[in-house]
């Protein structure tokens, strides 16, 4: 008897009538019973959307085909439910068939030419829906009304924005961010608002008044939270900030910016050039006059030469490389579970937005799918590459004699997270996760010195600073 699966997909969760979940699974079912088949499963995607060039968004779909070799047919009501590309759809058929399995139709002809010409169907109907869907929005947002999701602030009657109990937070945000007082991040933290909703915020002309589709804006039927003055300014302040960050490079590139820390007080340290090219590196608590490292610790003025210490750093790398077998005592370390990190959701956000444009999605999934990301970024974990680890030891050396300091410091950054520095020397480093297996096996060949999470060069005579949150080594 054949093994059958069903594979199940609805477009959008609003869809009150139409081809149900409970409809294609009925269909499918009656068509089991037609070809003698025995149902051993099914594979659901609900609210999901096929009209895409991959199958990120399709978990269901990605398992049917992990599965494709465990039965015979994958059961569709029709076609249209495996894809709605056609590169995507033949690519499906192409894997199910290696596995020697094959797609089928509820309600279609399952014969070759008729499977083809189902796919290629479906993506001219999905691509005419498409620009039809452009077109309706387009002519919305000529008349005036809000298209896409409903900024906070407004409420949606009838296709026109109404301010809400909201408004005046969205006010208040726009008054104290023209004044250029305040950074998204701490405005946004003063508000109780997530920092990425506010940066959108800043951006959006619908709060002036004005409707936007697919990168266009119209006058709006809304009334504006913000007058014409008030969105000039924050637009001003929008292209000063972004502004500096086109500045002209520095003449100066130091190589510890970032991974300097005072000895001293455990403060960061800032690069300085003044006259003559005389670089140095100074504790921040000595330029700004206040306690900004080990609360209780008085600094004594730490201020070092730039080029000692860097060219210090740059032969500490270089003797990494030198140690035998550290590659191999590293990699071995490396298989641990890595920390996680929060991903910055604007990228997403920026392709949800097209895919709405482009009428892949409805009014209804795009606001959720906005909702969920603009609620708490991502969480991903930070993946530890031991072949990248090997590949810099291996090339350390000639790479650190070709590298510009821009280049040096990205391949120190691999290894530490901070570099502790005394009176014109290093004191210690502190590893990165990648670094931490590789100084471990560095500390077991007794080629360094470990204290404390901390690491310091041959000639450590493991002194601990109780002064220090964390002990440090000195040589």
């Amino acid at each position: 008897m054949l093994r059958i699966r069903l594979y199940l997909r609805r477009s959008h969760a609003d869809q009150k009538r139409g081809i149900s979940i409970e409809l294609q699974r009925t269909m499918c079912r009656d068509a089991a019973e037609r070809i003698q088949g025995a149902v051993t499963g099914e594979y659901i995607d609900d609210d999901t959307s096929a009209f895409r060039d991959d199958l990120s968004n399709r978990p269901s779909m990605r398992q049917a085909l992990a599965d494709a070799r465990s039965y015979d047919i994958l059961l569709v009501y029709n076609y249209d439910r495996l894809a709605r590309d056609e590169a995507v759809y033949f690519d499906i058929l192409r894997t199910l068939e290696r596995a020697k399995a094959t797609a089928r139709s509820a309600t279609e002809s399952n014969e070759p030419l008729g499977r083809a010409l189902s796919g290629v169907l479906a993506a001219e109907y999905s691509r005419v829906l498409s620009n039809r869907m452009r077109d309706v929005r387009m002519h919305e947002a000529r008349q005036g009304r809000i298209v896409g999701a409903v900024p906070l602030g407004y409420d949606r009657v009838d296709g026109i924005g109404v301010p809400n109990a909201h408004a005046p937070l969205v006010r208040q945000a726009g008054d104290l961010y023209a004044t250029g007082e305040w950074s998204v991040a701490r405005l946004a933290t003063h508000l109780g608002l997530n920092r990425y909703q506010l940066d959108e915020m800043l951006d959006n002309p619908v709060y002036a008044g004005y409707s936007v589709c697919s990168g266009q804006t119209f006058p709006g039927k809304h009334p504006a939270i913000w007058d014409a003055d008030l969105w000039a300014r924050i637009q001003a302040v929008r292209r000063q900030r972004r502004g500096r960050a086109t500045r002209h490079a520095p003449r100066h590139d130091p190589l510890l910016t970032g991974l300097a820390v005072c000895a001293d007080c455990g403060a960061p340290m800032w690069h300085q050039a003044r006259d003559g090219d005389r670089r140095t590196y100074e504790c921040s608590t000595t330029r700004n006059g206040r306690e900004t490292g080990t609360p209780g610790v008085v600094c004594t003025r730490n201020i070092v030469r730039a080029e000692s210490v860097e060219d210090l750093a740059i032969r500490w790398i270089i003797a990494l490389a030198d140690v035998a077998d550290l590659s191999a005592l590293a990699s071995a370390q490396l298989e641990l579970p890595a920390p996680a990190k929060r991903i910055d959701p604007t990228d997403t956000l920026r392709r949800l937005a097209r895919a709405y444009a482009d009428g892949g999605l409805s009014d209804a999934e795009y606001e959720r799918r906005r909702t969920v990301l603009l609620a708490e970024p991502a969480v991903e974990p930070a993946a530890a590459d031991s072949r990248m680890l090997r590949a810099l030891l291996a090339d350390v050396r000639p790479l650190i004699e070709a590298a510009t300091n821009s280049e040096r410091r990205v391949i120190l950054r691999a290894f530490v997270s901070e570099v502790w520095v005394g009176r014109n020397t290093i004191i210690a480093f502190r590893p990165t996760r990648l670094g931490a297996p590789l100084l471990g096996a560095a500390h077991a060949s007794r080629a360094w010195v470990l204290t404390s999470g901390c690491y310091g060069g041959p000639g450590g005579d493991r002194t601990h600073d109780r002064r220090f949150k964390r002990p440090l080594l000195y040589r």
